[in-house]
C-alpha cells in the first residue's frame, strides 16, 4: 500500500511537471494573447499597411440625376451593380461606357484564382492577405445576373451617387497617375475583370462587409459591424430597397 501510494505520489507529481512545462500558456491569460498574437495582430498590421484612398477627378454628375443601384445576393458572396452617370467611361476594356456597373470585392486567391485549397483558406483566416476588385459593364442586371441570386434594387440621387463611385473607385489600387492597374491573371468564369485592390482582405473585414460598407459611404443608415455572410448583407439593407421580382 506504501508502494502504491508513493507511486501515486509520483504520477501526481509529474503530471504537475508537465502542466508546468507545458500549460503555461493557458494560466494568467497568456492563451488569450496567444489568440491575439495568432489571429488579431497579423490583421492589425495589414490594416495598418493599408494604404489610403488615392486621388483622382470623377467626372460631374448632374444634381437632378437619379440612378438605380442594386444589391446582387449570392449564395456566400454579394456584389453591387450601379447606373452608370452620363459621361462617365469607368467600365472595363470594350465596356467603357455601358450602362450599369457591377462591382465586386474579394481575396485575391480565393475570388480571383478560385482557389479553393485547404491552405489557401487558412492562409485568409489567418493572415492579411491581398484583395482585387471585380468589375464588368452590363446592359440589363435583372437578365445578365445569375437566376438564382437575389436582386434588391434602390434609387441614387447625385450626391449618394458621387459618394458611392468614390468609395467604388477608392477601392482600387493605383498607379502613380491615378490610374488603375492593368487586370490581373484569374481563372474563374466571369465575364468581367479582375484588378489589383487597395486593401487588405482581413478577417473581420470580409466581401460582404465590404459591400455594406460602400453602401454606408452614401449616407445610408446601414453598418458594416459583424458583417460576415451573404445574409448579413440582406438583413442590414435599409428599407428603401425593394426586393426584384425575377421571371
Amino acid at each position: 500500500m506504501g508502494v502504491d501510494s508513493e507511486r501515486g505520489d509520483s504520477t501526481e507529481s509529474s503530471r504537475g511537471s508537465i502542466w508546468r512545462k507545458h500549460g503555461w500558456p493557458f494560466r494568467r491569460g497568456r492563451f488569450l494573447i496567444w489568440i491575439f498574437a495568432i489571429f488579431v495582430l497579423p490583421h492589425l498590421v495589414g490594416l495598418l499597411l493599408t494604404l489610403p484612398p488615392f486621388e483622382f477627378d470623377l467626372p460631374p454628375i448632374a444634381d437632378d440625376a437619379e440612378l438605380e443601384l442594386y444589391v446582387v445576393i449570392h449564395d456566400h458572396h454579394t456584389d453591387l451593380i450601379v447606373e452608370q452617370p452620363e459621361g462617365f467611361a469607368l467600365g472595363p476594356k470594350g465596356k467603357e461606357r455601358a450602362k450599369y456597373l457591377e462591382y465586386a470585392w474579394g481575396d485575391r486567391e480565393w475570388f480571383a484564382m478560385d482557389n479553393k485549397a485547404p491552405l489557401s483558406a487558412i492562409n485568409t483566416i489567418l493572415l492579411p492577405s491581398g484583395s482585387v476588385v471585380y468589375l464588368d459593364g452590363l446592359n440589363d442586371p435583372v437578365k445578365q445576373t445569375s437566376s438564382s441570386a437575389t436582386l434588391y434594387r434602390t434609387t441614387l440621387n447625385a450626391s449618394e451617387a458621387r459618394a458611392l463611385f468614390a468609395s467604388l473607385e477608392g477601392a482600387f489600387s493605383r498607379d502613380t497617375d491615378a490610374s488603375r492597374f492593368a487586370p490581373v491573371e484569374h481563372k474563374r468564369a466571369m465575364r468581367g475583370a479582375f484588378y489589383p485592390g487597395r486593401e487588405f482582405y482581413l478577417i473581420w473585414y470580409d466581401c460582404n462587409a465590404w459591400t455594406v460598407q460602400m453602401l454606408e459611404s452614401t449616407g445610408m443608415d446601414t453598418s458594416s459591424v459583424f458583417v460576415f455572410t451573404a445574409r448579413n448583407v440582406e438583413l442590414r439593407l435599409p428599407e428603401r430597397f425593394e426586393k426584384v421580382k425575377r421571371e
